[in-house]
């Protein structure tokens, strides 16, 4: 899974990777949690376009705003068939851009953080799918995503069975063309996760309320 990630890249780094002309200016995040507005890219009139998704999906059909609490990920492997996700998996991807993510390894009765990040510590994007719900009662509209989530490869699989589903850079066309909409037709290229590095940090991380740049740094 994916419970927690970090960005805190400048937008000139953002603009120049996704060939953007534009994107707002983001204070450095390094510990973002699940209900929280984040920055997502997808195709717009056939142009590539920031929006802010909450993280959190909520299907369009749902009652509730609060399902989205209990969906932050979907998993691949799977994600054609829910209902929940099928039609958004469809027309509604999206690329989430980040500088790393959190896993968490099950280490006795204890549970230790590891920040994961390419081993170049470059800005990559985590597939992702969105929806757009309006509460019948207020009117209010909110766009919710979820991170997909894929088998855990490289240094990941000895902390967790699961990790983001990283696109390449050379498949993020690919990946937002909404005219493809069937699983058979959809070439998802990944960047390996050999080229991803992980390190034990400090449990600071476990709060959402801890933010700073020291989170990131290897626990003595």
């Amino acid at each position: 899974m994916c419970g927690r990630f970090a960005l805190y890249e400048t937008p000139e780094k953002i603009k120049d990777h996704f060939g953007l002309d534009d994107v707002p200016y983001l204070p450095p995040n390094y510990n973002i949690p699940p209900g929280t507005a984040i920055l997502g890219l997808t195709n717009f009139e056939n142009a590539l376009t920031f929006m802010f998704f909450r993280w959190g999906f909520i299907p369009h059909w749902s009652r509730a705003r609060q399902t989205g609490y209990r969906m932050i990920n979907a998993r691949m492997e799977g994600v054609w068939e829910k209902p929940s996700f099928r039609s958004a998996i469809k027309y509604r991807r999206c690329l989430i851009p980040a500088s790393g993510f959190y896993e968490w390894k099950k280490t006795g009765s204890a549970n230790q953080p590891y920040f994961i990040r390419l081993s170049d510590s470059g800005l990559f994007a985590m597939a992702g799918i969105w929806e757009t719900w309006e509460d019948k009662a207020s009117q209010e509209v909110i766009d919710s995503c979820a991170v997909l989530t894929t088998e855990a490869g490289g240094v990941v699989r000895d902390i967790h069975d699961r990790m983001p589903l990283i696109i390449d850079p050379s498949g993020y066309s690919a990946w937002l063309d909404s005219r493809v909409q069937s699983k058979k037709d959809l070439n998802i290229l990944e960047i390996s996760a050999e080229k991803l590095q992980a390190w034990p940090v400090s449990l600071q991380v476990n709060s959402p309320e801890n933010n700073r740049a020291e989170l990131i740094d290897p626990a003595a």
